[in-house]
């Protein structure tokens, strides 16, 4: 064998070894993904925690991905949203990490996009009969259905199975959502309670779960959470809603605009002499002078706000409107002794075009519902706002010091300074309660994480 043949061979036997200490590009790309994801000084207490840790031995080493429940000693991120916008500023899809990291869906990564992490009326109670309804809520499509005893279950809008629209289905005698396509059934919670035509073990048809929703039903009105755990909060409906002695009225209609535009119209009151010129704003517009002033102001509230408004010619200012996190407008029109009234408004994001306008009027005198609902569905106001508000370019609020603003927009910059805030480029990733299953062989990580029963797995 000559010199140049045993160089050649060497060269080979040096690359060959270098390539078995070289990671693959698939475990490079999970590294990089979790380390994007899920830097180590985020944390949050209230929620399950993703622990993501090394295991095995040499070439075969790769991340295993695990979920605790608990406080956790050494937290690395919570499968709660985060903000996309460290992510988009390096052209990465949010979604498609979420589905490569955890094995979800692209349906189930990055829902409520905007507006995640808050509690919504979508429809009210009466609505919801025993057929499914299917909703539409900051872009995500939900199942709404009503199990055999009456309670209330909210599922994302995709079977497992082969993706087609739950609400198509019925409740089964058992109080189950079917499944249109091939009578796969779901509980409120979930969970696969029945696949026809085949034996499954109940392990694993525990993990053919479909995806819920936290859903309530309070104060007439059906609530879902954007999220995947509520923390501990609940809906905060306003109290003539849940007291007794009122009587209330609903309407609902679509506006083509993006809801934080409706919302800011709601805590707008410079508009009034001039929109509601010929309704609410008559006697407003009949005052006005050409030096006329306007004094307005917010007072932050564990709810939301308190807006203030004092014209010039009152003696006084009055607490006029309370706006409710992050959606809701509270106005009261009459508050004496025996004679109350009041008017929520409540601004539900269907999509980024669309927003659910659902006027809710309360009060105390003429006991008669049907008059409630009577001056509510043809009360003209919204309408007079929907033009208007309609031709808003762009549609979605910009940051607050992309649009001139004065004085008396002082209530609706509060709103937009929450905004981007607390909601715009929020998130949250929803797993299938089948997805976490107890694994007894993750001892080590789960005592660490303060789970010595074994750890939660996402499959």
């Amino acid at each position: 064998m000559g010199p140049r043949r045993h160089a050649r061979r060497a060269r080979a036997r040096v690359s060959r070894a270098r390539l078995r200490r070289v990671v693959s590009p698939a475990a490079h790309a999970r590294k990089a993904h979790a380390a994007l994801l899920f830097p180590r000084d985020r944390r949050d207490d209230a929620c399950p925690f993703l622990h993501y840790t090394r295991a095995g031995r040499g070439r075969r080493s790769h991340l295993d991905h695990r979920v605790s429940c608990g406080d956790g000693s050494r937290p690395r991120a919570c499968l709660r949203g985060r903000g996309p916008r460290d992510l988009a500023e390096r052209g990465l899809d949010n979604r498609l990490l979420f589905s490569r990291t955890f094995g979800v869906t692209k349906q189930e990564a990055n829902v409520f996009e905007s507006f995640a992490n808050v509690w919504t009326p979508v429809i009210t109670a009466k609505e919801l009969r025993k057929k499914p309804l299917s909703v539409k809520v900051a872009g995500e499509t939900i199942a709404l259905f009503r199990d055999g005893k009456g309670g209330v279950g909210a599922l994302l809008d995709r079977c497992p199975h082969r993706g087609v629209a739950l609400s198509l289905g019925q409740v089964d005698a058992d109080g189950c959502l079917a499944c249109p396509f091939h009578g796969w059934s779901f509980q409120k919670d979930g969970a696969c309670a029945k696949i026809p035509l085949n034996t499954v073990a109940p392990e694993k048809r525990a993990r053919y779960g479909a995806t819920a929703v936290p859903v309530r039903e309070i104060g007439g009105l059906v609530w879902i959470f954007t999220g995947p755990d509520p923390a501990g909060t609940e809906p905060e409906p306003p109290p003539a809603l849940v007291e007794p002695g009122w009587h209330v009225g609903y309407t609902q209609e679509i506006w083509k605009t993006h809801w934080t535009r409706a919302m800011e119209n709601m805590l707008d009151t410079p508009h009034l002499p001039y929109i509601h010129g010929k309704s609410i704003g008559k006697d407003v517009r009949k005052k006005l002078r050409p030096d006329t002033t306007l004094e307005m102001r917010i007072e932050p509230a564990p709810f939301g706000g308190l807006v203030y408004a004092k014209w010039d010619y009152e003696a006084e200012e009055k607490q006029i409107l309370k706006w409710r996190k992050p959606n809701a407008m509270e106005l009261q029109i009459m508050n004496e002794p025996k004679r109350r009234m009041c008017i929520q408004v409540y601004c539900i994001p269907v999509d980024e075009a669309h927003t659910k306008m659902m006027l809710i009027s309360a009060r105390t005198f003429f006991g008669a519902e049907f008059i409630t609902w009577f001056a509510t569905k043809f009360n003209n106001i919204l309408g007079e706002d929907r033009e208007v508000l309609e031709t808003s370019n762009p549609p979605e609020v910009p940051p607050p010091g992309e649009e001139p603003s004065v004085a008396t927009d002082a209530p609706t910059l509060f709103f937009r300074k929450y905004y981007f805030r607390e909601l715009r480029s929020s998130t949250s990733t929803l797993v299938p309660t089948g997805r976490l299953v107890r694994r007894p062989d993750a001892q080590p990580e789960a005592e660490e994480a303060g789970m010595p029963d074994g750890a939660a797995v996402v499959h």
